[in-house]
């Protein structure tokens, strides 16, 4: 009796242990140097919602373990912080997902996060303002130029000079509005993984044609793209969920037939 009693005892221990475990996202912190390759980054604190918070190491590496959550559930961040820095690949970690651990898996690649020194990333956007707004003016003040010079020729009355002087400032003043938000996505292009529309991009930034490279950007369908990409993560993540379901069933089914036949032996032993 003490014996099936420590059996169901081992059981239940098993399927406790079972419904207590954590899915582990491992990842890795670099720092990001430009157009040279990027280096591990130690002692970066990194927490997200259902997870302890967790240091990065001296090889940049982390690791997170979620108490609640599954492969392909979404992770949270709350920080990602280590003075001086600043996550450079902020739109990826708002998409990233529970990568799938099971030994039934194909290895997933860790998670990476891209740090930058913040006197770095504000250089980057300072730069590229400085373009941006330099580009801009002579635009206005050419435009501003050759309507006086219509009006000065007697091509423009006074009220269609104001009035397309009053759209000239207009425009103007909505590019200054817009060009942050631009010069900061600009900045966070990875300079040492560039594809070829990024490189477009900033080739078209350094050249000073703003309008021009936020157009490109504006092609790359960033958005969608990174949506595409987190519905194609959440599909693989069901159909290794379901191929692993399927194998634990076939180990259960696997040892239950191994148990019978072992009675078997034992119940053939006992007869003789």
């Amino acid at each position: 009796m003490m014996k099936y009693w420590l059996v169901s005892a081992l059981l239940l221990s098993a399927v406790c242990t079972g419904a207590n475990a954590q899915a582990v996202q491992q990842g890795r912190v670099v720092k990001y140097n430009g157009k040279e390759e990027k280096t591990p980054l130690e002692n970066v604190n990194v927490s997200a919602v259902g997870a302890p918070a967790v240091q990065s190491g001296a090889d940049g590496c982390f690791s997170l373990q979620f108490r609640t959550l599954h492969a392909g559930d979404a992770i949270q961040f709350r920080r990602v912080e280590l003075s001086g820095y600043e996550v450079m690949n902020a739109e990826a970690l708002a998409a990233a997902r529970v990568a799938n651990t099971s030994a039934n898996a194909v290895g997933p690649a860790p998670l990476v996060i891209v740090m930058c020194k913040s006197e770095e990333l504000n250089r980057l956007r300072d730069g590229y303002r400085d373009m941006a707004t330099t580009r801009y003016q002579k635009q206005l003040e050419e435009a501003q130029t050759q309507l006086k010079h219509l009006k000065a020729e007697g091509k423009m009355q006074q009220a269609e000079y104001d009035q397309k002087l009053d759209a000239l400032e207009e425009q103007y003043e909505a590019q200054m509005q817009t060009l942050d938000t631009y010069v900061d996505k600009f900045a966070r292009i990875d300079l040492s993984d560039l594809d070829e529309v990024e490189a477009s991009v900033i080739a078209l930034v350094q050249e000073g044609k703003i309008d021009e490279a936020i157009a490109q950007y504006e092609s790359m369908n960033l958005a969608e793209r990174l949506q595409q990409g987190v519905q194609q993560q959440r599909q693989l993540a069901r159909d290794v969920q379901t191929v692993d379901e399927a194998i634990d069933r076939k180990k259960v089914e696997g040892q239950r037939i191994e148990q019978n036949i072992e009675k078997q032996k034992k119940l053939s032993e006992s007869i003789k």
